[in-house]
């Protein structure tokens, strides 16, 4: 029994198709001939007038004629039975130059006349039509086509090797030879007996030369088109989230198909299934628990460097924390001496708590360098963070010693903070700070005396404004506005015993007291937890989750980049504290403070001024079936989905 591999039955099915090909043309080629030679016949017959019969009989030979009489005078001779019995006969066709001249037959000294006849020129024309016709169908059988240089492309075959396209035909990787820095590339019409071969230099990727040996088929430039866009859907397809039918119709549109194009390509949901196949053997499946394995592809970058630089599970932090950031953004934040911290929860993965988000003021503009994924919202939590930050930092060469950290007012934060950076000055957000106030106003019943008691809407706004004097009078304005109350009513009492206990005994004014300084809260946190809602969506997957957060680091070295270059502008990225509004408060609120110093304006006065400083509150709106009030800062409204 001969054993025959899947190649060689492969080479020998093509081998036979070939022949099979060759065959069935042979073929056709005679019926060509002979179709051409009767309709040459027929022409002849219905185009000739009625017949002439002369027959000649003599002792030694027969001979019949039938002469036809065309218009044109010309004769076509056809048909013509000779019958011959003796070698004595003499038998002579003269062709004279004259048309009309005769054709003499000599038989035993006689002549006949009859009228000329075009024997040999009738003959030679149907020849001609006959090599006419083998010329045709050789030339749509063996026609060959040079090897055109110019533009090289590249796409891959379903196997994964190089496909070169060039002038509308396509080449397969055969070999390469690095001694002589030339990589062989067949064309890929192969199978149907085309040899030709193009070199190609390893180095420069340009065409050297070839075999000398042509195409035996035209080129198709839609297919090529066709080639590197299904090659560009399939690199977006395994990299990307998108939806393969959104990515496969973006495609569509890029490369603007024309009407030749459009006949190779399928619908884009004809075509999705085959991309979905591809990226369920590349992407992973969303992972269900925390035990998974994080591909490469997804702990680099988009220049594939380290991205994801701590991934571990701890019992005491109780979970998985992930840590996402660059050497080069370690060492900017490493130059940084202010940074911001701040967690959200809208746009983490559904197995973690919070995304916790860390920013650094680099030079005078604010942008994101570290983006955690936690366990839980603790202080261990954040604690192993900031160690795991130092610990790289060192690692790099630098070291990680910010001076001033914005934060809101959870307890888990500011502790981790001050246990890892001991000299460390942490300032509460005075947007946090208003909004737990204004919360407690609704709490204990105040928001409709609030909003309809200018005296009562000033003395409550004087308590949100506290933060914006200097730590050395704090006092001082806190007595006189318990001196100043501006109605008997109990609740204004239960404020204030409220104010006492939670921002002078739980939360010391150390945290909350900045004066006018031009950085009072975090809102440049705030508006990049809102960016990365709108970005990335709620609750994202894991994967698509990763894949966006690549997707900013870009952006971020690009700003950082133009920022290193003196390319400063007032609206710069959507999560920058740089800009011209909060230049003018920050310099109103200076000249306030010098004015009181100089003692133009009263303490009373001063205190008053600031109040203007805190927003109206916002408007009811339903939000899960519940009235939410947002107090605003700066005149404007701040809240979690408007920043």
């Amino acid at each position: 029994m001969v054993v025959i591999t899947r190649a060689a039955a492969k080479r020998q099915q093509q081998s036979s198709n070939a022949d099979s090909i060759v065959l069935h043309r042979n073929i056709i080629k005679k019926k060509r001939k002979k179709q051409v030679a009767g309709q040459h016949a027929s022409s002849c017959i219905s185009s000739s007038s009625p017949l002439q019969s002369n027959a000649i009989t003599s002792t030694s030979c027969t001979f019949t004629l039938s002469a036809f009489n065309t218009p044109n005078s010309n004769e076509c001779l056809i048909n013509t039975p000779i019958t011959t019995t003796a070698s004595s006969s003499r038998f002579e066709l003269c062709d004279h130059q004259n048309q009309n001249d005769v054709i003499g037959i000599n038989d035993s000294n006689q002549f006949i006349s009859l009228p000329s006849m075009e024997f040999n020129q009738t003959d030679n024309n149907q020849q001609d039509q006959i090599h006419d016709v083998e010329d045709n169908d050789e030339s749509d059988t063996k026609t060959s086509w040079p090897i055109i240089v110019g533009e090289i492309q590249w796409c891959k075959t379903n196997r994964g090797n190089d496909r070169m396209c060039m002038c509308g035909y396509t080449y397969d990787f055969m070999s390469q030879t690095f001694k002589k820095n030339i990589r062989y590339f067949r064309c890929s019409k192969k199978n149907i007996g085309c040899n030709a071969v193009v070199r190609i230099c390893i180095d420069s990727n340009m065409h050297k030369d070839s075999n000398n040996v042509e195409h035996n088929h035209p080129p198709d430039h839609h297919n090529v088109k066709r080639l590197l866009v299904l090659q560009k859907i399939k690199e977006r397809v395994m990299v990307e989230p998108t939806s393969v039918t959104r990515i496969i119709e973006d495609e569509y549109v890029k490369h603007h198909l024309n009407d030749g194009d459009r006949e190779k390509f399928l619908l884009p949901a004809s075509q999705a299934s085959k991309f979905y196949k591809i990226r369920a053997k590349m992407v992973p499946s969303n992972p269900k628990s925390m035990n998974f394995k994080v591909p490469q592809l997804y702990s680099t970058t988009h220049d594939d460097d380290e991205f994801l630089i701590y991934d571990s599970i701890h019992k005491k932090i109780g979970g998985r924390l992930m840590i996402f950031s660059t050497e080069v953004l370690i060492k900017i934040l490493c130059s940084c001496e202010i940074i911001f911290v701040d967690g959200t929860f809208k746009t983490r993965p559904i197995m973690f708590s919070q995304v916790y988000v860390i920013m650094g003021m680099h030079l005078a503009e604010a942008i994101p360098l570290v983006w955690c994924l936690t366990p839980k919202r603790e202080e261990e939590v954040y604690e192993k963070i900031f160690k795991v930050l130092k610990r790289k930092s060192i690692e790099y060469g630098v070291k990680l010693e910010p001076k001033y950290a914005y934060a809101d007012f959870e307890s888990g934060t500011i502790n981790a903070l001050e246990k890892v950076f001991p000299d460390i000055i942490v300032r509460g957000c005075w947007y946090h700070f208003t909004q737990s106030v204004f919360r407690n106003i609704q709490k204990m019943g105040l928001s409709t005396v609030y909003e309809k008691n200018k005296e009562v809407n000033i003395w409550l706004k004087s308590f949100m404004a506290l933060p914006l004097i200097k730590n050395d009078i704090l006092d001082a304005a806190v007595e006189l506005l318990i001196k100043n109350v501006p109605s008997s009513d109990k609740s204004l009492i239960d404020f204030y015993e409220y104010f006492q206990r939670q921002w002078f005994t739980r939360k010391p004014p150390r945290y909350w007291s900045l004066g006018p300084i031009h950085i009072r809260c975090n809102n440049s946190l705030e508006g990049y937890n809102n960016r990365l809602k709108y970005r990335f969506g709620i609750h994202p997957q894991l994967w698509p989750f990763i894949h966006f957060l690549k997707a900013e680091e870009s952006l971020v070295m690009m700003r950082a980049t133009q920022i290193r270059n003196g390319i400063y502008r007032y609206k710069t990225m959507p999560f920058s504290a740089n800009n011209e509004r909060l230049r003018k408060k920050t310099k109103q609120l200076k000249n306030l403070s010098r004015l009181f110093q100089l003692g133009s304006i009263s303490l009373n006065r001063y205190i008053t001024n600031l109040s203007t400083f805190v927003g109206e509150a916002a408007k009811k709106k339903k939000k899960n079936n519940n009235d939410i009030h947002h107090a605003t800062i700066d005149d404007s409204r701040i809240d979690d989905d408007n920043i």
